[in-house]
Parts: structure tokens; sequence; C-alpha cells
């Protein structure tokens, strides 16, 4: 007989494969595309993240039209050049719809010009066109009122007299003074309060644009509408804008509406009054403010983060920015007012201009069409209602029309004999019906704004700063980061995550003294929803309190117990090494990714020590523990993981990749449960041999006691702890080091040098042996230090109130050390954003520590398996390169060094030729 819940079981199972036939049939409709799912659709594929990069990888496999699925939503794609351009200019009136998504309905209400569609959008546009052209866009007095505002942007740089600033602000506050001046009939100075407000509420709407909570609205509008948090605040904000040009509106009612119309209000506001008597009129109040902001936003926002990415590039390109200051002051001089039109005359400076707005490419993937009627598209037939989205970035970066895609190179848009070229694959606007209707003005912008500020100034980074960060921001635009936040906000401050207050530590010594004056007050683990789910509580990293205290201190005993920092454990240690170069020498310099090898010789040292026995290569279950551990890891700070931690509730209730990380986690849990029983079944020895003899003797010895906390629950997610901690950090430190290596073999062959001089190629490493290798002991820790894997740093917890470096924080609060602050830390490392050995050596070669190396973080949360990790690292490191020298495969000319976010920071997979000496 049936029970009510195997019965809704079972009925849920039948509808879910019901539904994954019905989507097999309809997605034939479609261009073809990712196998879509029930509820999800494709957003699995798609890691829960519309990413332009991954767009471009899938076109690959099923061409330049594809269809993704949003739930039950088809969403078709265009992917290069060709297609975006076929697709959006054939039957451009035919792909001139606008989707109108939860969160832009309850902004923008279907009304103005970007967010609206059909008759509304029709007639706005039309108007707005028309009324900018009379205004004087395309003419001299527009361009008038851009060269005004660069030469007070100027006259800001100049006031500096050189000194540190974030351009962010000066730079809107300029462009969006010519829209302002285009739309209210007037400016703003930089006090004004108003203004303030503007650009506060402009920042919120583009940083939530795009943001976990965005998705989260148009996933579940029915629900985030009825909730508090950063959408809320988002269309507050909005509101803000719409009051501010709701009251422009009255005060230009109230002065009467002048014989010339000034500016795009009055023109408006006249445009009412002529057309009140037609039937199909959609000109109104609430038009026109939507219509305004549409403006404002679109006439701020993309322009000045353009200038901003702009100066960020000339910072990092000096010889581009000299370039462009030589050919300024030959053709202009100093003093000629820099017109538009002077872009004839300077073909290197437009043609930076132009990779400027290519390279940033800030609007990422493209704004969304809908088919308003039947139609075809590269051969496939449409319905009306399909969405299109064209991947403008793939057309900005096709390397079909770009010789270098992905590097800032002004030559795409200058021939041999240095003469400005226009490309056709140049889209930064879009194209078709929905182009950028202010793109002239931008254009005239981006020109004036950039030469008048290169011929005033040499723009470079503050003193001490060595490498510039270029890598976006997410949000409605892609942003450069803030070039100084740690030094606007100090080194302590506090982030909101919704309502939840988190405490930052940024730099050394604040992470030091904040660790290490009350180590006791800030012990304690925040358990989210998703670990709490994971490990209940239980084990030694994601517990806190009384239970984390006693299986912290018996592991740190047992593991002294088993060799730790004796030569007992290290033994094992130069065991797996020698395998691990048995296995290199196997292959004889054929390429071959080395994480598995890594992960099995370094995971085999603490199996060893937590099981008593170690893995082959071939053990199936070995295989099983490493895919565990690896789904695991990556799926840690995902968007479906940060979803959980928010919608805990709902998440636990629907399938997805949190459910098989889940699931990964118990594959770890049952062979730890399986290791127990066999432990149990052959009895405790007199002298307990491993980790798990040592905790079931205590088991025994502490039922007695009032509060035992040693129970096999526990002893399972300490085995679980062990086992991730002791094989994922260090194998992927020593991932990161042999790339090093291939990218720098001038020190690789430093080190082969001084490993060959002092221990010769036969004698057995020891820990030991380092002080006599200081270059070798350097390398090591710099490849920890630049690699600095763990990012941040896990969140503690404050268990009392406390002070920390002066401000009082409550018990409960929420404390980040922000690991990498001290890892990258200026005042700390000479060169902080390059791999520099230096950093560990004295003048004549010494081997110094350094107190701001805490990659195993610091106070009372520090990791308990360091010296095993130190140990693991130098004896398999220097075991390596004594043996072979790394060398890329033959073909491959560039290395990726940039990470892949995770649980730790893992390098993208790569293959290397270990070449025996």
């Amino acid at each position: 007989m049936l029970t009510i819940s195997q019965a809704l079981a079972a009925v849920a199972v039948f509808l879910l494969i019901t539904q994954f036939l019905k989507l097999q049939r309809v997605r034939r409709q479609f261009p073809p595309g990712p196998v879509p799912l029930p509820i999800l659709g494709t957003l699995i594929q798609l890691k829960f993240q519309l990413n332009r990069d991954l767009l471009m990888k899938l076109a690959k496999t099923h061409g330049n039209i594809f269809t993704l699925w949003f739930g039950w939503a088809p969403v078709v794609i265009l992917n290069g050049f060709e297609a975006v351009k076929d697709g959006m200019t054939t039957h451009p009136e035919d792909v001139s719809g606008r989707p109108v998504s939860p969160m832009f309905r309850a902004m923008a209400k279907g009304k103005g010009i970007m967010l609206a569609t059909g008759h509304t959008w029709k007639q706005q546009r039309r108007f707005a066109l028309k009324t900018l052209r009379n205004l004087g866009l395309g003419k001299r007095g527009l361009e008038h009122r851009v060269q005004e505002e660069a030469h007070y942007l100027v006259d800001f740089f100049a006031s500096m007299k050189g000194k540190p600033v974030d351009p962010s602000f000066a730079l809107f506050h300029s462009v969006s003074n010519v829209i302002c001046a285009v739309v209210y009939g007037h400016r703003f100075s930089r006090e004004d309060e108003s203004f303030h407000e503007l650009i506060k509420a402009t920042e919120h709407i583009f940083k939530f644009g795009g943001s976990f909570i965005h998705h989260l609205y148009e996933v579940f509008p029915w629900l985030m509408s009825r909730i508090p948090g950063p959408h809320m605040k988002a269309l507050e904000y909005y509101d803000v804008l719409s009051n501010f040009t709701r009251r422009e509106i009255r005060m230009h009612r109230e002065r009467g509406m002048p014989e010339e119309p000034e500016d795009f209000i009055d023109f408006y506001l006249d445009h009412i009054e002529k057309s009140k008597d037609e039937p199909r009129s959609t000109y109104n109040e609430d038009n026109m403010v939507y219509s305004i902001n549409d403006l404002f936003l679109g006439g701020s926002e993309t322009s000045s983060t353009t200038l901003n990415w702009g100066l960020l590039y000339m910072v990092a390109n000096p010889d581009i920015q000299e370039k462009v200051q030589k050919e300024l002051d030959a053709v202009l001089g100093p003093s000629k007012l820099i017109c538009y039109e002077d872009r004839r005359e300077l073909p290197y400076t437009n043609a930076v201009v132009h990779e400027i707005q290519r390279f940033s490419n800030i609007i990422s993937v493209g704004m969304p069409r809908m088919c308003v009627r039947n139609t075809t598209l590269l051969g496939f037939p449409l319905k009306k209602g399909t969405i299109i989205l064209p991947n403008i970035a793939s057309s900005l970066y096709d390397p079909e029309h770009w010789e270098t895609p992905r590097l800032f190179n002004p030559g795409h848009f200058l021939d041999r004999d240095g003469n400005f070229v226009a490309q056709e694959a140049f889209l930064p606007f879009s194209m078709g019906h929905r182009v950028c209707l202010g793109e002239h003005l931008a254009r005239t912008e981006l020109f004036i704004f950039f030469a008048s500020l290169l011929r005033a100034f040499t723009f470079r980074p503050p003193e001490g700063v060595t490498k510039i960060n270029t890598e976006p921001r997410l949000g409605g635009t892609l942003q450069p980061h803030p070039y100084r936040l740690a030094k606007t906000y100090g080194s302590m401050y506090t982030l909101w995550f919704g309502w939840v207050p988190v405490v930052v530590l940024n730099g050394f010594q604040a992470v030091k003294d904040g660790m290490t004056t009350h180590p006791e007050d800030v012990s304690g683990r925040l358990l989210s929803p998703f670990l709490k789910t994971m490990a209940k509580g239980k084990g030694i990293i994601f517990t806190s309190g009384h239970n984390w205290k006693q299986q912290r201190r018996f592991g740190i005993m047992t593991l002294r117990n088993l060799g730790m920092g004796k030569k007992g454990l290290e033994h094992r240690v130069q065991e797996e090494a020698s395998h691990l170069v048995e296995f290199f020498v196997n292959l004889k310099g054929r390429p071959v990714d080395p994480s598995f090898p890594l992960f099995h010789s370094i995971s085999n040292v603490i199996c060893a020590v937590v099981f008593g026995y170690h893995f082959s290569d071939e053990d199936k279950t070995f295989h099983e523990l490493i895919h565990a551990t690896e789904k695991m890891f990556k799926f840690a700070g995902s968007f479906v993981h940060q979803m959980y931690e928010i919608l805990p509730w709902l998440l636990c209730r629907l399938p997805g990749p949190h459910k098989q990380a889940l699931a990964c986690y118990d594959v770890l849990s049952s062979f730890a449960r399986k290791e127990i029983r066999r432990h149990v079944e052959r009895g405790i020895p007199a002298e307990p041999q491993d980790f798990i003899d040592f905790y079931l003797a205590e088991i025994e010895k502490s039922k007695e006691g009032p509060k035992p906390k040693y129970d096999e629950e526990n002893l399972v997610h300490v085995i679980n702890d062990l086992f991730l901690g002791g094989s994922e950090t260090s194998s992927t430190t020593l991932y990161w080091g042999l790339l090093y290596m291939v990218v720098n073999p001038d020190i690789q062959a430093k080190v082969q040098k001084e490993l060959d001089v002092v221990l010769g190629p036969t004698q057995v490493i020891c820990y030991e042996d380092r002080r006599r290798l200081p270059y070798t002991n350097a390398v090591v820790h710099e490849i920890q230090r630049f690699s600095n894997i763990v990012f941040v740093g896990v969140p503690r917890l404050c268990v009392r109130n406390t002070t920390l470096l002066g401000f009082p924080v409550k018990k409960g609060t929420i404390v980040i050390p922000n690991i990498a602050s001290v890892l990258y830390d200026p005042e700390q490392w000479a060169t902080p954003r390059q791999f520099n050995p230096g950093h560990f050596l004295d003048k004549e070669g010494n081997f110094i520590p350094r107190e701001a190396f805490l990659p195993f973080s610091a106070g009372h949360r520090v990791c308990l398996g360091e010296h095993l990790a130190r140990t693991e690292l130098f004896i398999f490191f220097a075991s390596l390169l004594r043996a072979f020298t790394f060398r890329p495969p033959e073909g491959v000319t560039k290395i990726d060094t940039e990470p892949i976010f995770g649980g730790t920071l893992q390098p993208h997979p790569y293959r290397v030729c270990a070449i025996p000496r």
C-alpha cells in the first residue's frame, strides 16, 4: 500500500517526465540548443548566470543562432557579428519589440522609450529623436554644451594638483550635466544636493541590475514584491528620479510655456497640448516622466562608465596614452577648442576612443528584443512573442573581424598608413530599429571629453600601485572596480547583505589585530542554511562553541600523536612524493593535466593518517571521493549556492546543483561511516593506528562525561573536514605552483640550480632541508601568497560583545578577515600583484619569514593542519622540480593565470609536459 508521501512523489515524478517530454517536442520548433529541463530550462547549463563568454562557448557547439530556455520561456541567442547583423537588420520591424520583465514592469510600467513596446514605443521614440535634433543633436549648439562641460572637468582635475582621486564621480557629473541641460534646461553644480541624490539613485539602480536579487525578482515576482530587500530599494531609487522629474515638470508648468521651447520638457508639454484630441495619443505626463528617466539614465551612466574605463586603460597602457598626447600636441596645440570634427585630423586618438568602447563593452550581452509578428531569422521560422537576445559582446570580440579581440589594440581601427578605418562589426550602440537614440551625442561626448583630458593631463596610478585590475564588476553596466575602495572606507568597514551587517577587516594590521587581540571573542563560526544542511553543526570547520573546542582540541592532539611535526608523518609525505615522481616519469614528457595526480598524492597522506591506508590510482572508491570533492568546491559560491542561502525553504524542495552538492557530501559521509564500521568490527587495538582508532577510543572514554561530544556523527564530519581541508587546499596550491613555474621558466631554473648544488639527484628531501634551500623555500611561500586560494577568508562570528580596532561590536556580528588584502598589502610587499620570490629573501639571499604571510589565517581558527600542509608543499614541490623541467605543450604560447571562482580559487585546467632532467 502506497503512503501519501510516496503517492505524491510518484505524481511529481510523472508530471516532471510529462513536462520534460513536452519540452522536447516544443523545442523542435526553435533553433537548436542545450536540452532544457522542466522548471529550470537550461539554467543549469548556464550555471544560473547570463555570461557573455559562456554564450560564445555555447555557440561553438550549437551554431551562431541557438535557443536557451529560462523555465518555459525560449530565448533565441544571436552570436557573432554576421548573426547579430542579419538578425537585427534583415527584418528590423519584426524584431523591434521589447519583452517587459516583472522588475521592469514594476519600475517603468511599460511607459517611456527604453522599456516600452508597440505603439507607445514608436510614438515616444519618434518624438524624442525629433526633439533632440531640434535641441541641437548633431549640430554645433549641443556640441557647445559638451565643450563647456569638458572645460569644467579639466578645471576639476587641475584643482586636484596631482593628488590621487577616483574619477568616477567627476566623469558622471560632467557627462550627465550635458543631458540635464538638454532635458531640464539647466546644469547642476558639484555641491547640489539634488544632483547627489540623482547620482546615488542611478548608482544603486545600475548596481542592482543583473544582481542575484534582481534574478530572484524575475523568477519569483509574486514573492519578492511582498518582502523587503535590495529590490525594494532599487524601486525606491527609481521613484527618486521620477519624483525629481515631476518637480521639474511642475516648475515648467508654473513658469508657463515660452514662445520658443528651450528644453525637452518644454517641447513635450507643448506636444501634449497639440495632441490631446488625437484618439491614439500616448503623450501624457507619465510617458514624459519615464522618457526623461530613460534619457537621464542612458545619457549619463553609459558614457561616463566608458570614460571611466578609458582612463583606466590609459593608466594600464602608458605607451598608448603617450601616442595620443603626441598626436593632440602636433595637430591641435595646447589651447585650440576641441570639436567633434577634429576626429578626422586625429586618427590615432579617434581609434583609441573606438577601442575603449569596443574593449570595455559595457552592456555585456545586449537588451533583449521580441518578435512583434511571425518572422524568419537566419532561416529559422520564429513565432510572434519569441524573445531574441543579440550577444553584442560576440560581435565586439568576434575573431573573424578583430585581429586581437581580447587585447586592447587601437590598431583595430587603423590601416597600415595610420588612417582611421570604420569597422562594420563595431556595434556598441546595437543596431536595427532599437539602435541607441543618443548615439551621436555619446560619440561627441566621448571624443571631446577624452581628447580634452589627455591633452591637459598624464594619468598615472598612485604611488605604490603596480597592478591595475581591469576585470569588470557585473551590474546594469560592466563597471571597473573602484580604484581605492580600502583607502576610501579605511581598514575596517561594514557591508550590508540585505539586513545583515558584515564587518570586513582589510589589510595586514587590521586582520592581525582583529583576529589576535581578543581571539576568543571572534572564534565563532557563522552557520549558513546550506552549511547547516550539509554539516549539521558538527565536526570542526562548520561548528562553534563547546563542540568546536572539543573537536578541534582532540583533532590537534591526535594528529600530533600520529606524527604531525615529527619524522613519522614526514615519511608518509616522502613516500607519496616518490609515487608522484614515478607517475610523471612514466609519462615520458607527454602532456598531462597534473590536477588529478597532485590531488591523489596529497590526499593519500591524509587518508593514511585518518583511515590507516592509502589508495591506488585505479581505486574506484577513491575516484568517487575525488569527483565528490570537485563538485562540492565548484558549487561553493555559485549562483545557486547564493540562492540557497537566501531562500533555503524554497531551494530545499527543488532539484538542482545544490542537491548534487549535498549528495556529494553524503558520498564522503557514507565512505567515512563504512570505514568507522570496519574499524569497529576489527576492534580497537591496544596501540591506535590511525585517527579513527583514536576517536573510537575517546568515545568509549567519554561516555560517562557530563557533556559528551564524542560520537559517531561528530567523527564522520571531523573526518570529512580533515579529508577536504587536507586534500583540496594543498593540491590546488601545488597546481598553481607548477603553472607559475611554466610561466616563469627563469625562476624554475634558479630553483633547480639550488636543488642540484645543495642536495644532488638522489638525497631524500626532508622538510628540514628548507633551511639550506632559501630560494626554493621562498618560491614555495610566494606560490602560497600569490595564488591566495582561499580568496577572502571564512567568516567568523563574535561569541560575545567585544571591541575590534576601537569599534564596539555586538555578540552575533559576522566578521570577515580579508586574507587577500593581507597577502597583497602594498604596505607589506614590494610588488604585491607580481609573482616575486624576493618577497621572502634579504639582500644576501637568505630566507626571511614575513609577519604578513597569513595563508592559514590567524587567531583561534588558524588552520589545524598548517604544519602538515607546509611539509607537503615543500617536499612535493622540491621533489618535482629536482626531477623534471615543466614546460607548456608544443604550440601553446599563452597561459591563463586568471582564477576560476569556487570554494577555492582554481587555475583554469591546463596541460603541462614534465621533461625528465
